[in-house]
């Protein structure tokens, strides 16, 4: 399946998952990135709570002196 996600900021050092499963990444821009999601052997347990933000995580380093 592909996904394409689209925001700002991206460059070419890109991880998603999508339910746990790695989505390799096929193209990318500044506003958006698209990869393809292979099908989840087994199926969510959709009573499972997870800890954690919403949304997309981006992490800046900067190293100015």
């Amino acid at each position: 399946m592909n996904l394409t996600v689209q925001g700002y900021g991206f460059n070419g050092n890109i991880n998603a998952t999508l339910d746990g499963v790695d989505c390799a990444v096929t193209s990318f821009s500044d506003y958006s990135f698209s990869c393809n999601v292979a099908a989840k052997a087994n199926a969510s347990d959709l009573n499972t709570t997870y800890v954690g933000s919403n949304g997309l995580r981006r992490i800046v380093f900067n190293n100015s002196a």
